[in-house]
């Protein structure tokens, strides 16, 4: 069970449980709680970079295979037209 009691005027509640006889938890100082703010931040914008790196490098990837495609199709339907016409030539 918790209980959240105040301590002198001017500090906030402390946190402590009952029935326990350990120290009371040390608190994070400012500089750590800005220093892990800082940290996961840019961690964060690493993670998010490498997404959009990888994103970017998959749409590159399929806008290749894509131009391919339509080269090919427009290369078969040329050819079966010249084919066509050498075919109905020779008959």
């Amino acid at each position: 069970m918790h209980s959240y009691e105040t301590g002198p005027y001017g500090t906030g509640p402390t946190f402590r449980v009952f029935g326990s006889d350990e120290e009371e938890p040390k608190r994070h100082s400012m500089f750590s709680l800005i220093a892990l703010i800082a940290v996961i931040a840019v961690a964060a914008a690493l993670a998010l970079g490498l997404v959009f790196l990888i994103l970017g490098t998959l749409f590159s990837i399929a806008g290749a295979i894509l131009k391919v495609a339509i080269l090919a199709a427009i290369a078969a339907l040329v050819w079966r037209r010249v084919m066509r016409r050498r075919h109905s030539r020779h008959i």
